[in-house]
């Protein structure tokens, strides 16, 4: 070793190993969380279909909240997903990712059909707007009768939406 270092190859070399080293750990948590990420998205498109075609539904008439089989409780952070019907018919199903004070939140909306102008509208900041029902609301009554505008913030195909509320 002593001898490599007096020509400058064990320093060289540590570089070329030590590099290698941390490309590999890169491209395989790159492909971890590529991994992780299409199959949640294959989870949240599974619900939605389940919802669409009835397999899962609210536990009643009153309610939004539809519990989550333990398959698929990964793909909202409080093992649910929140259905809404727009005055059109256009069934919108929630898939909170983050929950913060009641009714601040981050996740995924998907719309069974395009949204139409009627399902949207602008707020004061000039967002775009769609009224949800979302959760932890702590008047089950309010919740089911006054849905709240929830702010879409990337629409990332005809179905699919990121949102957020956020009331601070």
């Amino acid at each position: 070793m002593t001898a490599l270092r007096r020509i400058g190859l064990a320093s060289e070399t540590h570089r070329y190993v030590v590099g290698g080293c941390a490309l590999v750990l890169v491209v395989l948590l790159l492909a971890s969380c590529n991994g992780r990420s299409d199959r949640a998205e294959k989870d949240r498109a599974s619900v939605a279909e389940m919802v669409k075609n009835g397999g899962l539904a609210p536990e009643n008439e009153e309610s939004h909240r539809i519990v989550l089989p333990a398959k698929f409780k990964s793909v909202s952070v409080d093992g649910s997903v929140y259905v809404t019907r727009t005055k059109g018919g256009n069934l919108l199903i929630v898939f909170p990712t983050w929950l913060g004070k009641p009714q601040n939140m981050r996740g995924y909306l998907y719309a069974d059909a395009p949204l139409a102008p009627a399902d949207k509208s602008t707020d004061y900041y000039g967002d775009t707007v769609v009224l949800l029902f979302l959760p932890d609301h702590p008047d089950p009554e309010r919740r089911r009768n006054h849905p709240v505008d929830t702010v879409l913030l990337k629409q990332l195909n005809v179905h699919w939406y990121k949102l957020s509320r956020s009331l601070d």
